[in-house]
């Protein structure tokens, strides 16, 4: 009776001992540096959220709360990639290769945004919005460029058709919310006094509210812009006083808003102000819908030429 009592307990142990022993064989030896100052050198052979299990030569099995735990340091294996600590490391983002990989705008955030309305019937009407967008950043230089084309036609009757590019750089200064910046833009519109205009600016602006939900930011300036074409041909030198603002409601949803105005130097009274609104839902990384408020004032529209120049979209956005 006594020797199969002790046959039992031997087989016992060892249906528990061989699994602990293959765990062992594949577990990889850590040093575990617990806070009341001791170290223990064993094997891990399990892991949950709350506690480490390793297996020591003398101890045996030991399981150790994670709150008790100040570092676990991972053995380092041959041709293996050194690891200071157990963690799984993030895959490694792609390499951006620039606007449709030519390298061109690389490390930029681009999209590009279209719009389509129209009917059939009684009436025939066809609207197109077409928009780029690029920005880029870092601790010294902000970059943002935007360009837009805007088509409608009603009755095979063309009522809109203009385009505009515009680009922006501002200098940083490190460790200041003040910075410098230089604008230049281009316009062309069928259905203005002019044909086309050039325009640009340069001055400086001061950031009001900088985090990582807002960032609010001024700018005063001078410059001016020559039209050409059309029944007005001249050169207006202006001052310029703008106000821009960008709203992280969300992880997937923005708002942009910005105004600027240009007082004539030359003709006092006289002044043009363009304002935008863009409110932007992401619904994925390359995909996202887009509503655009964008209006363009002029106190110097001559002929048949509105004040006013309003425009809306609502467009898909994909990112490049």
């Amino acid at each position: 009776m006594q020797r199969n009592l002790i046959v039992m307990r031997l087989t016992t142990s060892l249906f528990i001992l061989i699994p602990l022993s293959l765990c062992a064989s594949f577990a990889s030896a850590a040093t575990i540096h617990l806070k009341n100052g001791d170290t223990l050198n064993a094997p891990i052979i399990a892991e949950t959220n709350e506690s480490v299990t390793l297996l020591h030569d003398s101890l045996g099995s030991v399981t150790i709360n994670r709150s008790q735990i100040s570092e676990i340091l991972a053995e380092k294996k041959a041709g293996a990639p050194k690891s200071d600590t157990l963690k799984s490391e993030e895959p490694a983002k792609p390499e951006d290769q620039g606007l449709l990989a030519s390298g061109f705008m690389k490390d930029w955030s681009r999209e590009l945004d279209i719009g389509l309305s129209g009917a059939e019937g009684n009436s025939q009407k066809f609207n197109l919005h077409a928009g780029f967008g690029a920005d880029y950043s870092d601790d010294e230089d902000v970059w943002k460029f935007r360009t837009a084309y805007d088509s409608a036609q009603s009755d095979n009757e063309t009522s809109q058709n203009q385009f505009f590019a515009d680009l922006q750089k501002d200098w940083l200064r490190p460790g200041s919310l003040w910075f410098t910046y230089a604008q230049g833009r281009y316009d062309w519109d069928e259905f203005k006094d002019w044909d086309h205009r050039i325009s640009g600016s340069g001055g400086v602006g001061y950031q009001f509210l900088k985090n990582d939900t807002w960032l609010v930011k001024g700018k005063a300036g001078l410059g001016g812009n020559q039209t050409f074409g059309g029944n007005d041909e001249k050169f207006s030198p202006e001052a310029i006083l703008g106000l821009d603002a960008d709203w992280k409601i969300s992880g997937k949803e923005s708002l942009s808003m910005g105004t600027t105005f240009y007082p004539n130097l030359r003709d006092s009274g006289e002044f043009r102000n363009i304002s935008t609104l863009d409110w932007k839902i992401s619904m994925d990384a390359a995909l996202g819908i887009k509503i655009g408020l964008s209006n363009e004032y002029d106190s110097e529209a001559i002929g048949d030429t509105k004040e006013n120049d309003f425009k809306y979209n609502a467009s898909l956005v994909w990112g490049l």
